[in-house]
């Protein structure tokens, strides 16, 4: 934890399991996790380096909520598996190199966080594995500078495996991924707070609905629509 910030610890993960006790294998330190292998995730990188902060800020300028993840993960390894979030994401390769594959069939339309599937239980189905991969149904491995694009819903994967090119060669990779919370700005949710707010803003709506029957519904009831038969 960053007592400056009160940003989260570093995640631990193991060719896509998380390590539950960091305390107890590794005394919570990532420099002994990584070197047993493990991949490890900081959430919130732009509380913890100026550089990645000012990235974030610069993208706020144009959208609402930006804010970056960074993972560093060992040679012939992936951190996470398959999975895809409720978010729109620039993926910057910052050191080592990477493969990754974006699968062509997006299982979620514009998913929100309980529907992001590879997470909290939500199985990718086999259907996306088989739909085949984006960019010409090819694996793309990026090198330091480049930029991946990543849109709100579409299944991905990454790994530092050797390739059968031989591109990635036993490197290990440093990536930060450049979150656009999209979600927080969708149409459905701005609509929905909109409405909210208008109506708190009158005073007859802020009642609460009644409970079982009652006088005022009932009278309410029938003088609209009439008294119910029988």
């Amino acid at each position: 934890n960053h007592p400056s910030t009160g940003s989260s610890p570093p995640l631990f993960f193991q060719n896509g399991t998380p390590i539950t006790d960091p305390e107890t294998m590794y005394a919570s330190n990532p420099h002994a996790a990584y070197l047993d292998g493990a991949s490890i995730i900081i959430n919130h990188a732009d509380l913890h380096h100026p550089i990645i902060a000012q990235l974030c800020e610069n993208l706020q300028q144009t959208f609402p909520h930006v804010y970056a993840n960074a993972y560093i993960t060992p040679a012939s390894s992936h951190a996470v598996e398959a999975h895809a979030d409720d978010r729109d994401v620039l993926v910057v390769q910052i050191l080592g190199k990477k493969k990754w594959k974006v699968y062509k069939k997006v299982p979620v339309e514009f998913p929100f966080v309980n529907e992001q599937v590879g997470k909290n239980g939500n199985e990718v189905d086999s259907s996306v594995f088989k739909g085949g991969l984006c960019f010409q149904d090819k694996e793309v491995v990026m090198f330091p500078g480049d930029v991946l694009y990543l849109p709100r819903g579409y299944v991905h994967e990454a790994t530092t495996e050797d390739s059968n090119d031989g591109t990635l060669s036993h490197a290990p990779s440093f990536h930060t991924t450049i979150a656009i919370a999209t979600h927080d700005w969708c149409i459905s949710v701005l609509l929905s707070e909109t409405i909210r707010q208008t109506l708190d803003g009158v005073s007859k709506y802020r009642k609460a609905l009644p409970i079982g029957p009652c006088d005022e519904y009932e009278n309410s009831v029938s003088g609209e629509v009439g008294s119910p038969p029988g």
